[in-house]
């Protein structure tokens, strides 16, 4: 059986998420029989069928209780769970806590869409970034990253010592500004007071929904370049808020090692 096969049936599964699908119409549509498909779907997305239909259900289903105003009852019969107590235990079978602790919380592990071209496993982590106000340090000209970094560590991270951080990068929202031809900008999250100087300053940060991956690959470029299609591959719009890089300086060392966060659309 050729892999066309399997993705026919990913795509038939894909329609069909809001109904009670079983292995016996998968595999009647794609014109084998139950024992055989379940055997092949298996050795080719080490998944058993019923637990993957399970899991993009289950993921779909938080998706839109997370990026939409749904309540938990609306979604559970929504992807046609009996009730809101089995669609509650068939998430925290999965996620180890509840729907309504994800509700609250924001974030969960995504389970895509099957690709025999993916390149992280078919798994991203959807979380919520909350508003406030960050201390943030800008570089302009052909290394931007290096002049935004200097600034960031002189100006904050130095002053702060102990205290938890989150270090975000971004491409600057208007370099031309400044004369130079790219602009890089860096943040700072903490729940803590920082004490900032030099080149850096204070600002909003609106924060927003997004979806995220460690930089496993080879090069940042290939993690930006999957996310070109993965929105657009797992039913997603581009949000209205700056894409962003978070950034785990190991101590001592120049190396830098990144989380890539996708901005997510709301919708009703």
């Amino acid at each position: 059986m050729k892999n066309e096969y399997i993705i026919a049936a990913v795509n038939f599964i894909e329609s069909n998420l809001k109904e009670n699908i079983t292995l016996h119409e998968v595999a009647g549509y794609i014109g084998f029989s139950e024992n055989y498909f379940h055997s092949y779907f298996k050795k080719q997305t080490n998944l058993e069928i019923k637990n993957y239909i399970r899991k993009r259900k289950i993921s779909n289903a938080l998706k839109d209780l997370v990026l939409s105003e749904k309540r938990i009852i609306d979604v559970c019969y929504d992807y046609s769970f009996n009730s809101p107590e089995v669609f509650t235990r068939a998430v925290k079978r999965y996620h180890s806590i509840t729907a309504s602790e994800i509700q609250k919380k924001k974030n969960f592990v995504f389970f895509e869409k099957y690709s025999d071209k993916s390149k992280i496993k078919n798994k991203t982590f959807m979380t919520f970034i909350n508003p406030g106000y960050v201390v943030f340090s800008q570089g302009f000209g052909y290394n931007p990253e290096d002049t935004a970094w200097k600034n960031i560590f002189d100006g904050c991270i130095k002053n702060n010592p102990g205290k938890d951080l989150r270090i975000f990068g971004y491409n600057s929202p208007s370099p031309l500004l400044s004369g130079e031809p790219y602009g890089y900008e860096f943040i700072i999250l903490s729940e803590q007071k920082l004490k900032y100087s030099g080149k850096t300053k204070i600002k909003y940060f609106p924060g927003g929904f997004y979806t995220c991956v460690s930089t496993d690959f080879q090069s940042l470029v290939d993690g930006w370049s999957y996310f070109n299609s993965w929105n657009i591959y797992n039913s997603f719009k581009y949000g209205d808020i700056t894409w962003l890089e978070e950034h785990f300086p190991e101590k001592n060392t120049t190396k830098n090692f990144l989380k890539i966060y996708y901005p997510l659309k709301k919708y009703n």
